[in-house]
């Protein structure tokens, strides 16, 4: 019996299909609300709190993918690594062991790393629903918020969050900044899916730091940052991959401590997320006699 796949769609019902087989430092103050057309998030940034000595646009930006099943394993021990999930927040069972993307964020040659610049417009789903088919199906793809079945239900968690804490530091306070928000990240990810694709083919394996580095590094040109989590030391938690502000790669700063983030040492591991509804666990056998 096969087991069925979850897969995040873009703003309808999920699609199933055969199968065989999330740091940013800040409280978690987003409210879960109704995906109906034209809810309206709660704001991702308290008001008045933008960051320090910001002055012009960003020099430079980090494209930051996250190793899902640490973000779900995280969730099931009671942490959100990714702090943009309302409390006791799970992931879907069978969210799959891939790369996804966390956010884009902004960064400055001072050092200071760009948040709340602004405060956003919220992500409402019926201007999500006017966003090209096309830019839809790849954040379904590739920007899976694990906890929902869609694009439309995670507006107001990992979405509604990323736009309005990070890309308000980098496009136009507008519904079409967002969209410009999203295609960026879009693009950057689309841009590494062969890597990702490489780095996903190791789930449940621990392997030399060094290799994940190489992987990516084979497709940037540039040294990245790993970071592990910081509740699990060894458990790969993201991946940065840093870009000057025309798109080209450039090296990533030494990763610190931060958030729910650390380096990772000499070995990462790549957990699997492995829990089945119990609807869909194969018949065990009976006993004969």
């Amino acid at each position: 019996m096969a087991l069925v796949l979850v897969v995040l769609t873009a703003c309808g019902a999920p699609n199933a299909q055969p199968s065989s087989s999330p740091q940013d430092g800040a409280a978690n103050i987003l409210a879960s609300v109704s995906a109906s057309p034209g809810a309206k998030c709660a704001g991702a940034c308290p008001s008045g709190s933008p960051s320090p000595a910001i002055t012009g646009p960003p020099n430079w930006y980090m494209l930051s993918q996250q190793w899902l099943p640490s973000n779900c394993l995280g969730l099931k021990a009671g942490y959100d690594t990714t702090e943009t999930h309302p409390p006791g927040s799970q992931c879907l069972p069978n969210t799959p062991n891939e790369m996804t993307v966390h956010g884009v964020w902004p960064s400055w040659n001072s050092g200071v790393f760009g948040a709340c610049c602004q405060t956003g417009t919220e992500l409402k789903n019926d201007e999500i629903a006017k966003w090209p088919q096309s830019l839809q199906d790849s954040m379904a793809k590739l920007w899976i918020d694990p906890i929902y079945p869609t694009v439309c239900d995670g507006t107001c968690d990992t979405y509604n969050h990323e736009w309005q804490k990070h890309g308000t530091c980098m496009f136009d306070n507008t519904d079409a900044g967002a969209r410009q928000y999203f295609e960026l990240g879009v693009d950057k990810a689309t841009q590494l899916q062969r890597a990702s694709a490489e780095i996903n083919s190791l789930a449940g394996q621990t392997v030399p730091t060094a290799r994940i580095r190489d992987i990516v590094e084979e497709v940037t040109g540039k040294p990245i940052q790993t970071a592990c989590d910081a509740n699990a030391a060894t458990r790969l938690l993201e991946i940065h991959s840093c870009y000057n502000n025309d798109g080209s790669p450039k090296a990533c700063p030494t990763i610190e401590a931060f958030g729910p983030l650390v380096p990772c040492g000499d070995q990462v591991e790549l957990p699997i997320w492995s829990t089945t509804p119990k609807s869909l666990e194969p018949p065990k056998p009976t006993a004969s006699g």
